[in-house]
């Protein structure tokens, strides 16, 4: 697996989006139209999950939704599937976007964070924290995506 990594401290979204679309760093920043803004402005304006998702479809790709269960049970896919994490003390603020690279023979979690092509190892515990002590609760599967999918998804929107 190739993982990207993140070339300044607040452009996690492309490392995860490249990570997980298997894609070049820098597709995945011109899909996001990222910028280095002042005062990480960059973090509410690009790092939202509508940003990332039409990052998806802009580079072909689409997204199954995962919740918190389907991450600790083990049935997300590893390397393609992108969750949106809090610091518990901080969660507003302290976000961070990481690939899920599934579990280790001793039932932790493994993670890209995007500083390092070594995964970082999570407890369950604090995966739950991670993701649930924070808003918004965001994970999410990506996966290749016809023309007519997308279309499909963008019309089954009309009805929501």
């Amino acid at each position: 697996m190739n993982v990207v990594l993140m070339k300044t401290k607040s452009d996690c979204e492309i490392a995860a989006i490249a990570t997980a679309c298997s894609v070049s760093y820098d597709r995945a920043k011109k899909a996001i139209a990222w910028k280095d803004l002042p005062g990480e402005l960059e973090n509410p304006i690009y790092g939202n999950p509508e940003n990332l998702y039409l990052a998806l479809i802009k580079l072909g790709f689409w997204k199954k939704n995962i919740v918190l269960s389907d991450l600790l049970s083990g049935k997300a896919t590893p390397g393609k599937t992108i969750v949106l994490i809090h610091k518990p003390t901080n969660p507003i603020s302290q976000q961070h976007w990481v690939v899920w690279a599934g579990k280790n023979d001793k039932g932790k979690h493994l993670f890209y964070w995007g500083d390092s092509e070594k995964p970082v190892t999570v407890s369950e515990k604090s995966l739950s924290d991670y993701y649930c002590k924070g808003w918004p609760n965001c994970a999410f599967e990506v996966y290749k995506a016809s023309i007519w999918q997308l279309l499909w998804q963008k019309f089954l929107r009309l009805f929501e």
